[in-house]
């Protein structure tokens, strides 16, 4: 999948991975221009072939004039993975508006019934997470913006859109300036029967601090899950995951405080999504509990036993380089697998993981972020892990 040579890779960050497992590809999101040493070949985003990273030039042809004009933050693929939803900082793709949203049919060609071709279309600021429903038929945004589609406070950095023509729900968020959070919404996380949607970024209102469960029928937030003004976090929520059962919820971020405890939670969490209270079996009440940096990026397992995780770390529960940027924890009592990451300052990356996308066989972990070496061997802003041992594979 990727080649140990400083071009065998992307020539800058990537943010965001998408795996399709019917046809064994997988989309990249980022700041990039260049896959391979090939200029213009892949304008912050990419489909690549699992099998050896090769490019599909199908999907984005070797041109100045292909892909976005500027980053990519989040994707969200549909099951059957005929349709990818983009979100970013962006307001072009192969020179035709889409303002920070983006609906892709397979072959690469904007969804125009989505996003009517037009200036006033999409949203007025970045999107930073997307998530999909399992039936493919709503799509939730979040991000940094206030206006859709020319519409002020329409959507206040959290928005429920059709995927059949991206209408806004206005039951989910009417169009107020009271409506929605007062804050960024950095990562979103839905239940399996779409009843639910769980958040996470920078926002601090009655609505939660950094946190919230909403019902995704009109986007009441319950109370029993963020109960008070004390409750929430203390600083950004980065990433969440969510067990198949819905009954667990994991938050990464730059926080250590939960409900007013400190180093109840430090960059790292598990709660429960009925109540929100925190297992500190998992996380210990300690000044040396959890990560020394922050977390972006978070891939549970299948049966809910184990919880890879990303960010800007070096050390984990206080043990210096045994966690250099990616670790894989047991959801039963967050300990490290000390096989998948050796206690070693070369044991894994050199900078930070943002995205994460396990394959549907859960032998392998695709990674991206803003790093160029991984146990010391060339790796530029992607790699292919082999989720028992951390071991990069190559072709």
């Amino acid at each position: 999948f990727h080649p140990v040579s400083a071009s065998g890779g992307f020539n800058s960050m990537v943010y965001s991975l998408a795996l399709n497992s019917t046809e064994n590809t997988l989309y990249v999101g980022g700041i990039f221009t260049t896959y391979r040493g090939v200029a213009n070949s892949a304008r912050y985003i990419a489909k690549l072939a699992t099998a050896d990273g090769s490019i599909d030039t199908t999907f984005h042809p070797v041109s100045a004039s292909s892909g976005f004009n500027n980053n990519v933050y989040a994707l969200a693929l549909n099951t059957t993975g005929t349709t990818l939803y983009v979100g970013g900082d962006l307001t072009t793709y192969r020179g035709i508006s889409a303002n920070n949203i983006a609906k892709f049919l397979a072959n690469g060609t904007l969804d125009s019934t989505f996003y009517p071709i037009s200036a006033a279309g999409g949203f007025n600021y970045y999107v930073s997470a997307l998530a999909l429903n399992s039936t493919g038929t709503t799509l939730y945004v979040g991000g940094s913006f206030d206006t859709y589609r020319g519409v002020a406070n329409s959507a206040r950095n959290i928005a429920k859109l059709s995927t059949a023509d991206g209408s806004i729900d206005t039951t989910f968020h009417p169009v107020s300036a009271s409506s929605g959070f007062s804050g960024g919404v950095r990562a979103l996380a839905l239940n399996s029967a779409g009843t639910t949607l769980y958040v996470g970024g920078g926002f601090s209102t009655s609505s939660g601090s950094a946190i919230a469960k909403l019902s995704t029928v009109d986007g009441s937030i319950d109370t029993a899950f963020y109960p008070s003004a004390s409750g929430g976090f203390n600083n950004y929520v980065y990433a969440l995951a969510l067990n198949s059962t819905g009954t667990t919820l994991y938050v990464g971020g730059a926080f250590t405080t939960y409900r007013s405890v400190a180093n109840s939670a430090r960059r790292i969490v598990k709660l429960a999504t009925s109540d929100g209270s925190i297992d500190t079996t998992f996380h210990p009440v300690s000044v040396s509990g959890g990560f020394n940096g922050d977390v972006y990026a978070l891939a549970l397992n299948s049966t809910g036993t184990t919880l890879y995780v990303g960010g800007f770390f070096t050390t984990y529960q206080g043990v210096a380089n045994s966690a250099s940027r990616i670790a894989k924890l047991a959801t039963s009592d967050g300990s490290i697998d000390t096989t998948f990451h050796p206690v070693s300052a070369s044991g894994g990356f050199n900078s930070t993981v943002y995205a994460f996308a396990l394959s549907p066989t859960e032998a392998t972990l695709y990674t991206g972020g803003s790093f160029t070496n991984y146990r010391a061997a060339v790796c530029p802003y992607a790699g292919s892990l082999n989720a028992t041992d951390g071991a990069l594979v190559v072709p």
